[in-house]
């Protein structure tokens, strides 16, 4: 069939499952051991929204930036017309026919929390109808963006039984996947000079290729705080010991990719940040219980 076979070549370019499919699932396990729930019905229930809701997202991203991508980036899928906005249509409500039914079969509360989500989702499609204005303020633009990435933890949460409680605990964990969600963010808009384009729609673009690796070595480190608390709550504080390693060669890595910018610094870049995020929420679901 036309449309599977355009989606296998799209994703392998804007939607890697082989990547989405380990770090979305790392997530949700992070929020099981958060909320002490280890029922993998629900795991793999959760890891399909999010997977679905993220691709909800880049569907309407796509749309929306489609003038912006066929000036400054004609190589992506739908500018070589490997596959087309109205097969990406199709495939997005069928994404979110997944997202909706499971919503609903776990409970209403999932399902209104998947619906505002949804809706917020929608109005930043629309670059909150002040696109004019918004995009001038890249940061600001960027955050507001990723809004929809903790309005879909609070998804999985309430699929696992949350009630709305926000212990220091459940707000440190938020904390955590706001500043996962921000590295990949901050991570996969870093490029190297010769990649960039007269676009600006990179942090290596607006901070300058230093700048950039800087603002990622920041978050790479925050990451640690949030999770040192919630392991010396839960009397496991040695816990970090893993991921403070972790982040120390994350750490050489980042500046070793800034020093040389080669293609195979950034993939070996791209490659530890992405094993950052899963080794966090590992931890997390293995000494939190």
């Amino acid at each position: 069939m036309k449309l599977i076979k355009s989606f296998l070549k799209y994703q392998q370019e804007r939607f890697p499952l082989l990547f989405l499919l380990p770090i979305s699932l790392s997530g949700v396990i992070g929020a099981a051991a958060i909320l002490g729930q280890h029922n993998w019905v629900t795991i793999i229930s959760a890891t399909c929204v999010t997977v679905a809701f993220i691709f909800h997202i880049r569907v309407i991203d796509e749309i929306r930036d489609f003038t912006h991508d066929t000036e400054f980036h004609p190589d992506r899928p739908i500018q070589k017309k490997t596959i087309s906005i109205k097969e990406l249509k199709i495939l997005r409500l069928i994404s979110l026919f997944i997202f909706f039914m499971i919503s609903i079969i776990f409970s209403l509360k999932t399902f209104m929390l998947a619906v505002l989500v949804f809706l917020y989702s929608s109005l930043a499609g629309h670059d909150f109808f002040c696109s004019k204005k918004i995009r001038k303020y890249f940061y600001l633009y960027n955050l507001l963006n990723m809004v929809q990435l903790v309005g879909l933890q609070l998804i999985v949460y309430t699929m696992f039984g949350w009630n709305f409680t926000f212990t220091l605990i459940v707000v440190s964990h938020i904390i955590i996947v706001f500043l996962l969600s921000s590295l990949l963010e901050v991570g996969r808009k870093i490029k190297l000079v010769d990649k960039e384009t007269f676009g600006k729609d990179t942090y290596s673009a607006h901070l300058g290729f230093r700048g950039a690796i800087i603002l990622f070595s920041i978050i790479f480190v925050l990451v640690l705080f949030p999770l040192g608390y919630i392991l010396s709550v839960s009397g496991k504080l040695y816990g970090l010991a893993t991921p403070f390693f972790v982040s120390i060669l994350g750490l050489y890595i980042s500046v070793t990719h800034h020093f040389k910018k080669t293609i195979q610094s950034e993939k070996l870049f791209a490659l530890f940040y992405f094993m950052y995020y899963i080794v966090i929420n590992i931890t997390l679901y293995t000494l939190i219980k």
